[in-house]
């Protein structure tokens, strides 16, 4: 999944925290690559995923990538979608 924002990387950054914090979902974050690395769903459903911020040049806009790393495909699917409903972008 993919997403673009006007907002800053400062600004998007907090707004990921937020949202993450308030689903209970595990992450770290690393200021180097960019990248947070999430746990989502404990139990038999499990899912790791990544979000990756991005800026788009030609458009002066920064992006989200959403990669699945480990879990269920739907439940992924499921789960970002969610977030990213929840997010102020």
């Amino acid at each position: 999944m993919k997403t673009t924002s006007t907002k800053t990387l400062t600004e998007m950054i907090e707004e990921i925290e937020h949202v993450l914090k308030r689903n209970q979902i595990e992450y770290k974050f690393s200021l180097d690559s960019r990248t947070f690395t999430c746990n989502g769903i404990k139990g038999v459903n499990e899912n790791r995923f990544e979000i990756m911020l991005c800026h788009i040049e030609k458009l002066g806009m920064n992006g989200l990538y959403f990669r699945r790393i480990r879990g269920n495909f739907w439940t992924h699917k499921q789960l970002t979608d969610h977030l990213v409903s929840q997010m102020k972008l």
